[in-house]
């Protein structure tokens, strides 16, 4: 609100809620987890799309620090889902960032394969946006997903190849990157259309930040 309305009090407020109230340390545990894979995906999109203004605007130079190594280390669960909207807004955060601990300081940049693969599953994102079933619970190159990643019967019908990546974009059907990768079997039955906005937003993330190059 203070960069909209240029009204300091607004970034008072703000540093009270994180310094007295917490939310900064919160920041640092965003979400319930056991790993990869692990309870409900939508609230990765939702992490990552505040994360971009967490960042974006803060100018509490400790504020960025925390706030970078939670994106950081959250985005280390979420690598292995080859998601082009995470990897990007990851790379466009933390990049140059690093974060002090009491064994050192921490480099927080991506590295090589986070923009690669980024791009990869963007090269694979299906054109074909009709919702076609997909069906993968058959293969044997995919492993279960364990029981512990999800509440007691969630994790049924859930899987990934062995190296501990989902199965690319292209081998699944996709809708919004809040999708739960790890699910085996999606899609229906050809009535229904897939928006293309997921594709639009990651694709113009990277070309903004100059992860992609025309």
């Amino acid at each position: 609100a203070e960069h909209v309305t240029g009204d300091k009090k607004y970034g008072a407020l703000a540093d009270e809620l994180a310094w007295k109230h917490a939310y900064a340390v919160n920041s640092m545990y965003p979400k319930r987890q056991h790993g990869p894979g692990s309870f409900v995906q939508f609230d990765d999109e939702m992490a990552f799309l505040n994360y971009y203004n967490l960042l974006g605007y803060e100018k509490d130079p400790k504020l960025r620090e925390m706030f970078a190594l939670s994106c950081h280390d959250y985005w280390r669960l979420e690598a292995c889902e080859l998601n082009a909207f995470y990897n990007f807004t990851f790379a466009a955060l933390c990049q140059g960032q690093t974060a002090g601990s009491p064994w050192g300081t921490q480099d927080l940049s991506p590295d090589r394969q986070c923009i690669e693969k980024a791009v990869d599953t963007l090269k694979r994102y299906p054109m074909d946006l009709v919702a076609w079933r997909q069906t993968n619970s058959h293969r044997i190159d995919v492993l279960p997903l364990s029981e512990l990643a999800r509440d007691q019967g969630e994790a049924t019908g859930k899987g990934f190849r062995a190296g501990g990546e989902v199965l690319p974009i292209d081998e699944r059907h996709i809708t919004y990157w809040s999708d739960d990768a790890w699910q085996l079997d999606s899609g229906g039955n050809g009535r229904q259309l897939a928006t293309g906005m997921p594709f639009l937003l990651a694709y113009y993330m990277g070309l903004y930040h100059g992860f992609i190059v025309d």
